[in-house]
């Protein structure tokens, strides 16, 4: 953003920022310039894999601008997708954009991994947060309970989701 004046992933002259071409980085697109990391349909999350999802282009531009090592072709999910250390998908997302964060966080971005054990959930919360993994800006997410579980709840050797914003 400091570089470019415009954030990764939505920037509607990364091809010219970046140099990126088909021949050199796969598919190359720009972003819609409004501001946002978000996507276009109602499905694209921080968790999307769908190549032409700003979500995904942030990783992308990162990557292409020096900024973070990795795949730099979108169209090849397998070996594109930013994992954590155990696997999981780990992804971000502008807070306004409605769908695959739970309600309740705030801030202007979201960043989410998934499978993260419960043990490691718990001690990032402590770590980054408060401690409490249902408020906060770190926050642990379970699909299966539909909801932002409280510490009790987080059993160490399940995974979860964790989400933060900022």
């Amino acid at each position: 953003q400091d570089k470019y004046k415009a954030l990764p992933g939505d920037d509607k002259a990364s091809t010219t920022h970046t140099g990126c071409t088909a021949a050199n980085n796969g598919s190359c697109k720009d972003g819609n310039g409004d501001g946002v990391i978000g996507g276009t349909s109602a499905t694209d999350f921080w968790d999307s894999n769908t190549a032409n999802d700003e979500t995904v282009r942030f990783w992308q531009h990162i990557r292409i601008a020096g900024l973070a090592a990795g795949a730099t072709d979108p169209g090849n999910v397998g070996t594109f997708e930013s994992k954590n250390a155990d696997g999981g998908h780990l992804g971000i997302q502008s807070a306004s954009v409605a769908g695959g964060v739970p309600a309740g966080m705030t801030g202007a971005y979201i960043v989410c991994s998934d499978s993260v054990l419960g043990k490691f959930a718990k001690q990032l919360d402590t770590t980054l947060d408060d401690g409490v993994t249902d408020t906060g800006s770190m926050r642990v997410y379970s699909t299966v309970a539909g909801g932002w579980l409280a510490n009790a709840s987080v059993t160490d050797s399940v995974p979860f989701k964790v989400c933060m914003s900022f």
